[in-house]
Parts: structure tokens; sequence; C-alpha cells
């Protein structure tokens, strides 16, 4: 076979694509959940069933009559994808959520295809490695068992069962009737397509396999690359579309950027002249490897030449560019807990003084009491507000496909991008927080009236936490008795009080101020979405 084989071609891109893949849903998912590690493991699977595939096709790597060998020990590579895809599929129809009446079919799967591969491996029943049949020059393939059959037959029911799970996913998304929904039946619909090419090109495969009938191999492997790719994309964008992430533009410049690295390397292989197929393949995955692993091979020397904190600001950066690269959209999770109505948290109204002297004695509701969706999206804004003297941290915030954040970037009429949803989510924030501040006769800033306001006010908007606090009022006494002042500064006396405050009193001011603020978020956010005129809110009296 030629090193300009249509079909070897297809296999060392798929290879490489599938690497790439894997390796780009681990390092671009901000917490590792079911899907994401589903998916990853998927894709190495399917690189590793792609590279033994172009070894085993391919003789003139000088395996010899060592093919067959190669066959046995890479057999879990051509039954372990089948249900690893069922089972990611099975997860995006649940967006990513396992329903535990509905396991027992992933379960099966698994299990049948465990059986598969040992009894596959450790016998002849499903792969005659006596037997080797040839078809054409330097082409080979083992030759099938009494038991292929049922190898045949996991195929089917595994693309079948997938795609049944994809237009499950596609109803139910189709049947929320939202707006957000859009991007998520895109996906879904690539995955279908994906799942039909790969179906297609994989039971052509095994019926050309299976009856020994010299089909060209050219179509069926490119339905199945193309169907795979799809897939894999799909997914990567389906799995950060949860987080309310759009990585369509970090995607493709980040594949752009590595397939250039990978045909440069291949060219300069070429001239080499040791291009054969396993040199290709080493060369290739080690490309992909190295260029995509960069960043963490920077956080290991960071270790060795950096103090802790400018690791972290180190890393921080990184990040910060990473997400800079996406675009926020809608998560599911984020629709669902502004939909909800709240039970808890209190409003942000003209009459909030109710809630700056409410009895902090009283015990707080059990969060099993809590609403998991109004709790999803307190703990959103709490996250938010303690971001806000970190844009790297602010550009993270699911908050940022808020309508709210889009009103305030066409009111300023700002550039629709991460960055600027990000200084607008932190306007919005810090307007919250002033109408926590009393209004009226009492200017003290200190006192029950004021405690909401001051627990967010000055560790997040001021930047004074509660531990410098104590520093900085110390400061502020020293420069007043040099300047023989004798009555101290607002901020003097309001950190004095702050440090007077016990931590566990401090941390559940902070938390119902925030469920104060989330609380009325959720109200303007709704009112937003259905087109009502926003009223300003009232400050606290």
């Amino acid at each position: 076979m030629s090193a300009l084989d249509p079909v070897l071609i297809i296999k060392v891109a798929g290879f490489g694509g599938f690497l790439w893949l894997g390796l780009y849903i681990i390092s671009r998912t901000t917490a590792q959940t079911r899907l994401s590690i589903v998916s990853a493991v998927a894709m190495f699977v399917t690189a590793a069933f792609l590279f033994s595939s172009a070894i085993i096709e391919n003789n003139s790597t000088g395996l010899g009559t060592g093919g067959p060998l190669v066959s046995r020990v890479f057999w879990w590579s051509n039954v372990l994808p089948m249900a690893l895809w069922f089972h990611m599929s099975s997860l995006i129809a649940r967006r990513g959520k396992e329903r535990r009446n509905s396991g027992w079919a992933v379960l099966l799967i698994y299990l049948v295809a465990g059986l598969i591969i040992l009894v596959g491996t450790f016998s002849d029943l499903f792969l005659n490695y006596s037997s080797t049949v040839y078809f054409g020059e330097n082409r080979f393939y083992t030759d099938i068992g009494s038991a292929y059959f049922l190898f045949s037959l996991l195929l089917a029911v595994s693309s079948l069962g997938a795609m049944a799970n994809l237009a499950q996913g596609w109803l139910h998304a189709r049947r929320q009737g939202s707006g957000g929904e859009s991007a998520f039946l895109g996906q879904l619909g690539l995955l279908f397509l994906g799942a039909l090419l790969f179906a297609f090109g994989a039971n052509w495969q095994a019926f050309n396999f299976s009856f020994k009938i010299e089909l060209p191999n050219l179509p069926a492997n490119l339905a199945l690359l193309l169907g795979l790719g799809l897939i894999g994309y799909g997914v990567a964008h389906f799995g950060m579309l949860i987080e309310g992430r759009d990585v369509e533009r970090d995607f493709i410049y980040s594949f752009t950027g590595i397939a250039l690295i990978c045909v440069v390397y291949t060219i300069i292989l070429g001239l080499t002249g040791a291009n054969s197929t396993l040199n290709l393949l080493i060369v290739v995955g080690l490309a992909i490897l190295s260029h995509t692993l960069y960043d963490f091979g920077r956080s290991l020397l960071d270790k060795i030449f950096f103090s802790s904190n400018e690791q972290t600001a180190r890393a921080e950066a990184r990040a910060y560019a990473t997400e800079l690269a996406t675009q926020p959209a809608a998560a599911p999770e984020l629709q669902e807990a502004i939909a909800a109505p709240p039970e808890t948290a209190p409003a942000l109204v003209s009459n909030a003084e109710a809630v700056a002297t409410s009895d902090t004695n009283q015990p707080a509701t059990p969060l099993e009491e809590i609403a998991v969706s109004e709790k999803s999206f307190n703990d959103m804004v709490r996250r938010a507000i303690t971001g806000l003297k970190s844009q790297p941290q602010m550009i993270k915030s699911p908050l940022l496909s808020l309508k709210l954040v889009e009103q305030r970037l066409s009111e300023n009429e700002l550039e629709d991008n991460r960055l600027n949803r990000a200084s607008a989510l932190r306007e919005i924030l810090i307007e919250a927080i002033e109408h926590l501040r009393p209004s009226g006769p009492d200017n003290s800033g200190t006192g029950d009236a004021w405690r909401f306001y001051n627990v967010l006010y000055y560790p997040y908007v001021r930047e004074i936490s509660r531990k410098a606090a104590l520093s900085e009022s110390r400061r502020l006494y020293e420069e007043r008795r040099r300047t023989g002042q004798r009555e101290a500064g607002e901020l003097e006396k309001v950190l004095e009080w702050l440090t007077d405050v016990d931590e566990d009193t401090f941390y559940k001011w902070q938390r119902k101020a925030s469920d104060t603020i989330a609380a009325f978020l959720r109200e303007r956010e709704l009112k937003v979405q259905s087109g009502t005129t926003l009223r300003q809110p009232s400050p606290i009296s």
C-alpha cells in the first residue's frame, strides 16, 4: 500500500483527529463530568482502533507474519468503541446526567462487549488468528471465526441504540421550546448525522469482512471518518454547551493549528524517506501530544521555577486566554434555575429594611428543603460575587449568558464577546450590592442595617478581605494618630466593626446577602425574557 493511499490517509487522519479530540475534551472541560470522561475515553479508544487498523492494513511496516498478533492484541479496540458510543449517546440524551432507571441498557452493552473482548482475545471464535486472508499487495485480514456474527450484531444494536438515544434527546430539546434550545438542537442534529454515517461505514466494513466480498473500502472508511468526526465535534461542543460555553471558535482555531503542525511534520518525514505507516503514526501522535499538552507541561515547569502565588497567576493567565476564545451560551442548568420560583431567598425590594433587620439567630433553612434549581442559581451568583476582583474568574461565570448582560451590552453599544460580558456582569453585580446600602438618617456605616451591604461591598468591591480588615484598620489608626486626628473615619469604623463580627456570623450574612441579590437578579432576568420594562429597585431604607 502506498503512503499516499486514500484509505491510509483517512486512517492516519482519523487517528490523529480522535487523539486530539480526547485531549481537547479533557483540557477544555471546566469540571470533569461523566459525559466528558466517557467521551474522552471513547475518543482515545477510537484513536487506538484507527492506529491498529492502519498498521494491520499496511504490511509495509515490517510486521511480516506478526500481523495476526497485532490483530489479537488490538481486538478490544474493535469492540469497546461500540459500548462507549452507546453510553455517550445515553448521557447526551439526558444532558450528561445518568438516570438510574435507564442504566441497565448501558450496563448490558458493556457486559456483552466485555465478554466478546475476553473470548475474542484468547480464542479463535471471533477472529481466526491461525488463518490470514490477503487482499492485494501488502494487505491482509485475519479471517473471521464462527461467532463473528455476534460482534456484527453488537455493532448493529449499539449503532441503532445510539441513534435512538440521540433522537430521544432531540425530541426532548424540541419540546422545551425555549430559544436557548436551538444550539442544542443543532448539535444533536450533527450527532445524529454522525451516528448515521458511522453506522453505515462500520456495517459496510463488517459486511465486507464477514462475506469476504472485495467491495471498495474507501467509501466505508470515508463515511466512518466523517461520522466519527461529526460525533467527536458534536460531543465536544455539546458538552461545553451544557457548561454554558460555545467553543466553536476555539475548536476550529485549535484544530486548524494542530492540523497545520501535523501536515508540516508529515511533509518533513516524507522528505527524509522514513515514511512508513508506523513512523507516520508515531510522528502524528507525538506532535498532537506535545502541542496539545503544552500548557500542562508548562504548569509542571512552573512548579520548579516559580513560587506558589506566581504559579497560580500564570495558570489563571493561561485559563483566561483560553476562555476568551469561547462565547457564553445559555446552560440548561441556568435556565432551569431562573425559571424556578424563588422559595427561600429574600427579595431585593423597596421595603428591604425587613431583610436588613431580620433576626439572624433564626436557624437557616435546610438545603434539602430548597429547590435544587434555586440553590444552583444562588450558588452561581455567590461565585460570581466572590470573583468580582478576578477577571479570569468572572469570564467563567455561567451568568454571562443572562439576557440582563446582553441588554447591558446593547445599552452601552459594546461588542458581544466574553470580555465585555464579564465587564457588564460585574457592573450589574456591583449595582445590586450598592442597592443593599441603607438610605435614610443612619449614615454611620455600621450596625444591623448595614451588615448585608458591608459584608459584600468591602471584601469584593473595595477588595478588603475580612482577614485584611484588621491590619487595614490598624494602618488607618496609625495614620490618624500621626496627623493628630481624634475621630476615626467611616472606613476605619466599618473595618473595626467587621473585625468584631465572629467568622460564622460573617459568612452567614454574606450568604443571606448574596441570596437576596440572586432573587433580585432572577426577577429582573424573567422580566427581560418576557419583554417587561424593568423598574429600577429602590435603595434599602
